[in-house]
């Protein structure tokens, strides 16, 4: 398979559009570069003359100069298992020209995306911290709610403990998403129980609630872990750590939804 350098594939007019629209999303982003990769199925080997050839049939697009590829690359290239229209008339335009060892020719384009300056260590520790707090709210929140899901009685039993259930294991799971984007940030992720209570805003329950007083606990509980959540946008967007700002904003689309969900039954 021969893997082949294209020309730009961007105007300079499309190029500052896309940078642009990048950037409303992702400020960090200082450079866009774009270009045509392509892509060869060879039966045999290309002579010289042959892939000269070749390389005048993939000599199109924009007349823009040729960058050095630099920063992230982001490859977009068809579905895998599907043949292109382009494909399918690139392969017999060479084929045409005499390269019959070509059994079929792709293309993709090839997305250069040059950001601003890694996060510094100061940066990391900083959003790490604040992470770790929202690591041991959930970790409380979801003790809370897996011991109400045990131990909820009354009239409204069978709701709530299948409610509790589903929420229970959503805090679950997101303790391992919130707790790897630490440990991506180069930082310790705290774990034990007497560890996260002490970071925790939360307050773990002492006696046993009445039903409709879980529902309170839990609203409490909810949106204080949003609270958390919230306080560590400023540090993330400022250090333009965008994977840390998509997390928190999962976390409290979740958390807020679910404080809703709760605060209906208290509702009437």
């Amino acid at each position: 398979m021969l893997e082949l350098r294209g020309a730009p594939a961007l105007s300079p007019f499309r190029s500052r559009k896309l940078h642009s629209r990048i950037q409303e999303m992702v400020p960090g982003v200082e450079h866009v570069y774009a270009e045509f990769m392509h892509f060869v199925d060879l039966d045999a080997d290309l002579s010289d003359s042959e892939q000269a050839i070749l390389d005048r049939l993939l000599t199109y697009g924009p007349s823009v100069q040729v960058e050095q590829p630099d920063g992230i690359l982001f490859l977009v290239v068809p579905r895998p298992g599907t043949l292109s229209p382009w494909s399918s008339k690139a392969t017999d335009i060479a084929r045409n020209c005499g390269l019959r060892q070509i059994r079929r020719i792709e293309r993709g384009i090839a997305y250069y995306v040059k950001a601003s300056k890694k996060l510094g260590l100061e940066q990391r520790e900083q959003i790490a911290a604040g992470l770790s707090r929202l690591l041991a709210d959930t970790y409380v929140l979801y003790g809370k709610t897996h011991g109400f899901h045990w131990n909820v009685t009354g009239p409204m039993f069978n709701t709530l403990h299948l409610m509790f259930m589903d929420q229970y294991t959503e805090l679950w799971n997101s303790l391992d998403d919130i707790a790897e984007r630490i440990r991506a940030l180069g930082v310790v992720a705290p774990y034990g129980g007497s560890t996260l209570a002490g970071l925790a805003s939360i307050k773990e329950v002492t006696e046993q609630p009445a039903a409709l007083d879980m529902v309170r606990e839990l609203v409490t509980g909810h949106e204080a872990v949003a609270r958390t959540a919230r306080s560590i946008f400023p540090l993330a967007e400022a250090a333009s750590d965008e994977p840390t700002a998509d997390l928190l904003t999962q976390r409290l689309q979740i958390h807020e939804k679910t404080a809703w969900m709760l605060r209906s039954l208290l509702e009437g």
